[in-house]
């Protein structure tokens, strides 16, 4: 799944939701594919987009089949929304939204874990992934990322001493 945004709130009085989207590119909206919330941890559910419209350059108004009420709007606010990786293109061939699913490796072969996000923030892009159960945030710049590869969905980085530290002794 490729995260798209996030469900911002309702708007007006008969379902329709803010979705806040992260991409560049919004004709995939013109797809008629699938919105998928992730409703709990780990359970993706699909919602039907019956109508949408431009509500500013990261905005967009949506009304779902199934959410024909103000109350039923509301119970989505907060939820992170997606669609299946692959039906959408990515903003640029270079994004690191590509990255998504990649292992982040040391220098010294020691995996961390699995990116299972991409943030923007700013002109920063962050990877969140988990070790063990704490969720860490790992700045993707050049200076850190020593290789790539692609074939193996790998990512070698070096990362400045007690990066990681901050996050493990947090309680």
């Amino acid at each position: 799944m490729l995260k798209i945004g996030r469900i911002a709130g309702s708007h007006g009085l008969k379902g329709n939701v803010i979705l806040v989207h992260e991409l560049e590119d919004t004709e995939w909206m013109k797809l008629e594919l699938p919105i998928f919330l992730e409703l709990n941890s780990g359970s993706f559910i699909p919602f039907f987009v019956e109508e949408f419209k431009p509500l500013n350059a990261s905005e967009f108004i949506v009304r779902f089949d199934d959410t024909p009420t103000l109350e039923a709007a509301k119970k989505l606010t907060g939820k992170i929304a997606y669609v299946e990786a692959g039906k959408v293109k990515i903003q640029t061939e270079n994004s690191p939204r590509l990255w998504l699913g990649f292992t982040i490796n040391t220098d010294d072969n020691q995996t961390l874990g699995t990116i299972a996000e991409v943030i923007e923030n700013g002109p920063q892009w962050l990877a969140k992934l988990f070790i063990g159960q704490q969720e860490v945030l790992v700045p993707l710049v050049p200076e850190f990322i020593k290789k790539i590869n692609e074939r193996l969905r790998e990512i070698v980085m070096d990362l400045p001493e007690g990066l990681l530290e901050v996050y493990l002794t947090k309680e």
